[in-house]
């Protein structure tokens, strides 16, 4: 990283503060306000909109308006702690990093000589998918009670509580868009002494802010002949997969089976959560009217790689120090614990449901339906996560980096879509291991499902 005047102190200024969640909190908040003024906190027979559980139960208040205050208050006290003012700065041969928040002073400081990458983003999720995993099971279970008291008989002219548990449901949905459609920015470094990341989100001038990091750090390439591709592979296959999950969910909900209904229930949540998954981190790359553009750049004489890729609603940056070795090629991303979580669950209550389904159904048909929708759904599912990605692959010391990519690129093999990339999976070597993991995974799923099945009713 040459080139800086190191006499010369430079400084970037930002405050940060995260409009999306002060906003996903305030929603919650309104909720639970709206609930707790129309049914009440309190439990008995004598409450006016019904109660839930048994006939002298809690109120609806519990169902549709506890989720969202506790949520409420764990984004705000999220938010307060970690809004800060912060300065990225050059001293010297050092950069500097300073987080002045409500509680503490946070002080880092990083040798350039011994930084081997720098990544900027916007586009990282972080651990935003947990949010899914627990908002989608509260949805799911508060839609089915607004539907089913939709059918109830009720005395004044509207269902209010249905349309209370409603209009829950909805505001929670757009908490969910918000909080996935504008991600903080993400700075990564990796180092020889380590690894470090810093989220943020400018409250004020944050182009302007992402500007200057990205002269300070040295990573944005001068936009000239090295673009390797403007055209851009879209992930149709991925999404009409995801798209498919949300839709047999949402039936799996209205067509409810009491018999089983907890098993629908899970499996449900499951697959809405899968599909609202692929969904969010798919759309933002459908826009037909511009491409992602790749940037490569060997700008120094050690050899130094900086990568920017560019789409209309997301911008990548990469710096690596003088890589040891470089490719296009496929690799597997790793195994995250959302696709562990889910898969497990899909897996897992699919199963246990089909085995009830032969045992309780005295006719075939609803049996064999059910087994060709539950192992249509399982074989899609692991199409995803037993696909690998398009990757440039960054060898640097002992770390290996993989940057996903959509672009057209005559280097190595191309693969268009789901299938076509699934049939390297038995001839890379470098992709078996991979492989081997996440079949192994939804064996041992298997074997547990039998287990518990056996455990249950033998």
């Amino acid at each position: 990283m040459e080139g800086f005047d190191l006499s010369k102190k430079r400084i970037i200024e930002y405050q940060n503060l995260s409009l999306s969640r002060v906003i996903s909190c305030l929603i919650c908040w309104i909720v639970a306000i709206i609930n707790m003024v129309v049914f009440g906190i309190e439990s008995g027979r004598h409450i006016p909109y019904g109660s839930v559980i048994n006939f002298e139960g809690p109120s609806y208040f519990f169902v549709s308006g506890l989720f969202p205050l506790l949520i409420g208050l764990i984004m705000g006290i999220s938010f307060i702690f970690s809004y800060h003012k912060g300065t990225i700065s050059i001293e010297g041969n050092k950069y500097k990093f300073t987080e002045k928040r409500i509680i503490k002073k946070i002080n880092t400081e990083i040798e350039r000589e011994n930084i081997l990458s720098i990544n900027l983003a916007n586009n990282e999720t972080g651990i935003k998918y947990l949010w899914l995993i627990v908002f989608i099971p509260y949805l799911v279970i508060t839609y089915h009670f607004g539907l089913l008291n939709l059918n109830q008989p009720f005395i004044i002219g509207i269902p209010v509580t249905a349309t209370v548990v409603l209009i829950s449901v909805i505001l929670t949905a757009v908490v969910i868009i918000i909080l996935f459609a504008f991600p903080p920015w993400l700075l990564q470094i990796y180092a020889k002494e380590g690894y470090y990341e810093f989220w943020f989100d400018p409250l004020k001038n944050k182009q302007q802010v992402i500007d200057g990091i990205l002269d300070i750090m040295e990573v944005k390439t001068v936009e000239t002949e090295m673009m390797i591709s403007e055209k851009k592979n879209k992930p149709w296959d991925v999404l009409l997969i995801g798209l498919a999950f949300l839709i047999v969910g949402m039936i799996n909900i209205i067509s409810f089976n009491p018999h089983i209904s907890i098993l629908n229930l899970v499996i449900s949540w499951t697959l809405i959560t899968i599909g609202t998954y692929i969904l969010i981190t798919t759309i933002k790359e459908l826009n037909p009217s511009e491409s992602e553009k790749l940037f490569l750049d060997d700008y120094n004489k050690h050899g130094d790689l900086r990568i920017n890729i560019r789409g209309k609603y997301y911008q990548k940056y990469f710096w690596i120090k003088s890589p040891d070795e470089k490719k296009f090629g496929l690799a597997y991303k790793s195994f995250e614990v959302f696709w562990g979580w889910v898969t497990f669950f899909l897996f897992l209550f699919f199963i246990v449901n089909i085995i009830q389904y032969w045992l309780i159904y005295l006719s075939l048909i609803d049996p064999i339906i059910y087994t060709i929708i539950g192992i249509a759904i399982l074989f899609f599912h692991t199409l995803i996560i037993f696909s690998p990605r398009k990757c440039l692959l960054l060898i640097v010391d002992y770390y290996n980096f993989k940057i996903q990519l959509r672009i057209s690129s005559q280097e190595g093999r191309e693969s268009e879509n789901i299938f076509s990339r699934l049939k390297y999976n038995l001839s890379e070597e470098s992709l078996r291991k991979g492989l081997i993991f996440r079949l192994l995974f939804i064996l041992i799923t298997i074997v547990i499902a039998v287990v518990i099945f056996l455990l249950q009713y033998f």
